[in-house]
């Protein structure tokens, strides 16, 4: 899936990333920007990756991530060396008739 990030100065017009990062990134990596603190009080499921938007980091400090699609429970994970333009993988679908 696609997506596009842009702040002057900080993240590169045409700059491209293969790592694994999701919308729930979006909430830490903002308050990141912002200069404020995650909440203590709740967990927060995302991870600030300005890091890896501005280039300063090479990988996504995720590195696997579970979602539905539909009914099924799909599974994602950062390559450890790209093995292909995405640099993820797809694992597998974790269904009931998959898992026995």
């Amino acid at each position: 899936m696609c997506g596009r990030a842009a702040r002057p100065r900080r993240i590169c017009a045409g700059r491209v990333t293969s790592g694994l990062l999701t919308n729930l990134d979006l909430f830490p990596t903002l308050l990141g920007l912002a200069g404020v603190g995650l909440p203590s009080d709740r967990v927060i499921d995302g991870v600030d990756v300005l890091a890896v938007l501005d280039g300063s980091a090479a990988r996504s400090p995720r590195e696997s991530f579970f979602y539905c699609h539909y009914h099924e429970l799909m599974t994602a994970w950062q390559a450890q060396q790209d093995p292909n333009p995405r640099g993820f993988a797809l694992a597998a679908r974790l269904t009931a008739s998959s898992r026995a």
